[in-house]
Parts: structure tokens; C-alpha cells; sequence
């Protein structure tokens, strides 16, 4: 497990691809790390409730949260308002000893910290941006901001979403005006930034809530409230992308990934346990099934085949959503997803007999299928390419296309296994450098790696 920072996560991961158990199954990182995290807020939304949430968000523990927010996303008509009284807002905040009750914002970690956020103030005062800050005024505080790391409470006004590059990890709260007409693109370029920890929404239009929790890819999404807190069990906290990597912190599948061994049914055991307590929302899991069923059908005659497929489709949760325990006023739900991306490898005809690839295919059909066909890797000359693949049931064989051709900077592989299939289907070592536009890719082994 580890908590920190994207470039060291990848780091880890790297580190430990080569470290496989006694079953020759590498070891699984659980990564949670940091976020371009933003808060959308239409003209509906209720201005006062508004300013209340991002103090919490953005300066609550010094905004040394990986959910803080650092981007606030005001629609053009509420702007200036909202602006001024959030302004307004932050020259009431006390800074200074969080010993004290009365303290509303502490000082940054250590000097180097304060020194780079002190540097990314300045590069964007030398851009010509707004840059506000303020406390409250106290002869009491001013002498400890002598002698601490503090960083006053700053608002920065931004052209764009996308003139933030890199996450600030610090009380800085950056401010990009939207229109409303546009709220596609403003969603569109939130997940072009490659993280997706925390997202949050403000509005009264139901249609509103939808379009951006339908499109937004980001781990927890949080609607007419703050965004930091999440309470383990209430909320479960994880993020994809470069936000991290594994389940979710606080969550269902959380202590299963740290073990070594578990008994094959004890996930559904698990979620069977919950939905008798409270409904289940299957409707996702039923459409996306479907390419699963015709799987099952072309496997009849096939009882090694069969058996995995019918056990699969008791195992998979993805398309669920549970409605979870929490306060009153407050509904919280966990839906599990399909994956967007699967590398499947195989060297020869006789690698498509593994019982792994096979399952492999199955993780196409059903984590892909809804989103775009997936790549499969085959050497030039391998006569079974087109018998796996164009074999598969119409259902399902238009969700993979075969490949021989894929570029050693498109597919960045970290683990061992996958490594050393990629090794032998393409004749090349495989890359192990990280993008910023990477996104998390499972493999057949459980690992997780990233792609383009």
C-alpha cells in the first residue's frame, strides 16, 4: 500500500514488477496519489453552501489532501458573485498554530514544500494572473508565520483547465471561468489531464448532476457538498488513471487484495452479504452481460471453457451499484466498473489453450466491449491469430481486433509476466516508462500497468 505521490507510485511499481510470489504472480501495489481535482458549479447552485464547501475543500488541512480541490469551475453568469464572497470568506480564516481550536488553516509540511508552492505563486503572478491572498489579520499568528512553513490561503484565476499542469499540493486554489454551453468540453478536459481522483458538482438540475457524473472518469464524485473526508465504509476512497491504482480504500474488495490466498467465493460471499441488507442495482451488469451470454453459448462443447465462463459470470460485479450506509441527507452508492483497456498476448495457437488467455478474452468481452475493441498481440507468422479471434462469436469477436503492429511507446508494461509474453510476441523488450497520459491497464495477471 502506499500513499503519495504519482511519479513515486510508479517508481514502486516498476521496483517491484519483477518480484513474483511462489505461484509466480507479481505483487499487487495498491497506489493511491494525487489529483487535478475540480469542483463544477452552475448558476443554480446556492452561492452560500457553495463557498462553505470549497473553504473545506481547497484550505482544510492546508489543502494537503490528495482530494483537496485545486480547481474551481464557476459558470460565467455566477462568477464575479461567488468570487467575491469567497474572497470575502478567506479573509476571515485564521492562520497559524493548528493546536489551537480557533485555527482554521496550519502551515505546509516543511520548507521545501512552502518554497515550491511560494515558486508556482510567482510563475503565475509573472503570467499576468490574478493571484489573491488573505488571512485574518493577528498579532498573535503573525509571529508564528515568521518562524513556520505557513502559506496564506491563495486564489489564482486561470484562461483555462488545461494551463494547470501538474497538481499543487498546497492551500492554492485555481479558478477557471465556463460556459455553460460548453460543459462537455470542460468535462472532457478535466479527464484529458489523466487524473481522476476527486470530482465535485454543485447544482440544483437533476439532467445537470448526470451529464457530468456520466462523463467524468474519476473515482469519487461528490454532489452539492465538500469533497474531502471521505468516512471508510460510507465512502470508499480510491481514484484511476494517474490518480492510483487497486480497490478503494474503506471499501468491499480492499482486504482481499492484500492477501496472499482467499477462498474463491468469498467476494460474492461478501457483496451477497450486503445486497440482503439493502437492493441492488443490477441494470448496468445486465447490458453489459450480454456478449458474456454469447461467449457462453460458443463455449458449449467446450466444458473447460464453460466451466470458466459460468464461473465467471458469478464472480463479476461489474455494472453494480450498492447503495451504502451513511448520515441522513446524504445518499451514497459504489458502482464498480468495467475496464476500459486489456492486453492480451499469446504467442502461438497454443498459447490461446491457456486457460489464462481464455480468460483474458473473456476480460475484453466484458470490461472493453462497451467502450472500444481492444488489441490483441501476435507474432506475423502465428496461424492461430485469426482461428482465436475470428472464431469468437460475432458478439464478441467485433470487440477485439488482432495485431501485429503496436508501438513500444503505446503500451508501457511494468509487469513481469506480461513482460516477458510481450518479450516473446513482439521480439522487443518491453518499455517501462510511465506517461502523462497514462491510464491503468489490467493484465491477465492482476496487475496493474498503465497505457496511452
Amino acid at each position: 500500500m502506499f500513499t503519495g505521490s504519482t511519479e513515486v507510485a510508479t517508481l514502486l511499481q516498476r521496483n517491484i514488477a519483477s518480484r513474483l510470489d511462489p505461484q509466480g504472480r507479481p505483487t499487487p501495489l495498491i497506489a493511491e496519489t494525487g489529483g487535478m481535482n475540480a469542483m463544477i458549479v452552475d448558476s443554480s447552485a446556492l452561492t452560500e453552501q457553495v463557498v462553505i464547501d470549497v473553504l473545506a475543500s481547497a484550505f482544510d488541512s492546508a489543502g494537503q489532501r490528495c482530494s483537496a480541490l485545486r480547481v474551481l469551475c464557476l459558470q460565467e453568469e455566477v462568477a464575479d458573485h461567488t468570487l467575491t464572497m469567497l474572497r470575502g470568506a478567506m479573509s476571515e480564516c485564521r492562520m497559524g498554530n493548528p493546536g489551537r481550536l480557533t485555527t482554521d488553516i496550519g502551515p505546509v509540511i516543511d520548507a521545501e514544500a512552502k518554497e515550491n508552492i511560494e515558486r508556482h505563486i510567482q510563475a503565475m503572478r509573472a503570467k499576468g494572473r490574478t493571484v489573491y491572498q488573505a488571512v485574518r489579520e493577528n498579532s498573535e499568528d503573525a509571529r508564528e508565520w515568521r518562524h513556520g512553513t505557513f502559506v496564506p490561503p491563495t486564489l489564482i484565476e486561470l484562461d483555462s483547465f488545461d494551463e494547470l499542469k501538474k497538481e499543487v499540493f498546497g492551500p492554492v486554489l485555481h479558478v477557471v471561468r465556463y460556459n455553460r454551453n460548453e460543459l462537455d468540453k470542460l468535462v472532457e478536459q478535466i479527464n484529458a489531464s489523466g487524473y481522476g481522483l476527486t470530482l465535485g458538482v454543485h447544482t440544483r438540475i437533476d439532467e445537470t448532476i448526470a451529464q457530468v457524473t456520466g462523463s467524468a472518469k474519476v473515482g469519487n464524485l461528490y454532489v452539492n457538498r465538500n469533497m474531502v473526508g471521505a468516512v471508510v465504509g460510507v465512502q470508499p476512497f480510491g481514484g484511476e488513471g494517474l490518480s492510483g491504482t487497486g480497490p478503494k480504500a474503506g471499501g468491499p474488495l480492499y482486504l482481499y487484495r492484500l492477501l496472499s490466498s482467499r477462498p474463491q467465493d468469498a467476494v460474492g460471499v461478501t457483496f451477497a452479504r450486503q445486497d440482503a441488507e439493502r437492493p441492488l442495482d443490477a441494470q448496468l451488469k445486465t447490458l453489459l452481460e450480454k456478449p458474456l451470454q454469447a461467449l457462453q453459448q460458443w463455449a458449449a462443447g467446450r466444458p473447460e471453457l464453460q466451466a470458466l465462463c459460468q464461473q465467471y459470470s458469478e464472480q463479476a460485479q461489474s455494472g453494480t451499484q450498492r447503495l451504502l450506509p451513511g448520515p441522513t441527507g446524504e445518499r451514497n452508492t459504489l458502482t464498480l466498473m468495467p475496464r476500459e483497456r486489456v492486453l492480451c498476448v499469446a504467442d502461438n495457437e497454443q498459447g490461446c489453450a491457456d486457460p489464462s488467455w481464455r480468460l483474458c478474452w473473456r476480460w475484453v468481452v466484458k470490461y472493453c466491449g462497451r467502450t472500444a475493441p481492444c488489441s490483441a498481440i501476435w507474432r506475423r507468422n502465428c496461424r492461430g491469430r485469426s482461428a482465436s479471434a475470428f472464431a469468437l462469436p460475432k458478439r464478441s469477436s467485433c470487440l477485439a481486433r488482432p495485431s501485429t503492429r503496436l508501438s513500444t511507446t503505446a503500451i508501457p508494461t511494468s509487469c513481469a509476466s506480461c513482460a516477458s509474453r510481450w518479450r516473446r510476441a513482439t521480439g522487443r523488450l518491453s518499455p517501462c516508462r510511465a506517461s502523462p497520459a497514462a491510464k491503468p491497464i489490467c493484465c491477465w495477471s492482476g496487475c496493474i500497468s498503465s497505457v496511452r
